[in-house]
């Protein structure tokens, strides 16, 4: 896969699923996620967080980032809850 796309629209609530980000992420495909939830933290260095619905910003940023390869970005169900953790302790 070349580039990895999550294009969840203005009305989508900020909660959504992430799982397609991680994925793109954990194979090294760069990913364009809609700027809802936590999308901007998990895209990170690896893609870009753009306005949903803004088209001619969807089309440049493809044209940007097709064709590159980013680095790898695993986290396992550890990272996961450290990162929840971090909220609750101290």
């Amino acid at each position: 896969m070349d580039l990895g796309l999550a294009p969840y629209g203005p009305e989508s609530p900020p909660w959504f699923c992430p799982l397609k980000l991680l994925a793109y992420r954990a194979q090294g495909t760069p990913a364009l996620a809609s700027d809802i939830g936590d999308a901007r933290k998990l895209v990170g260095e690896g893609g870009e967080v753009l306005p949903p619905g803004d088209k001619s910003a969807w089309i440049s940023a493809a044209r940007r980032w097709l064709g590159r390869r980013v680095t790898p970005n695993v986290r396992t169900w550890g990272d996961v809850v450290d990162e929840g953790l971090v909220g609750l302790v101290g």
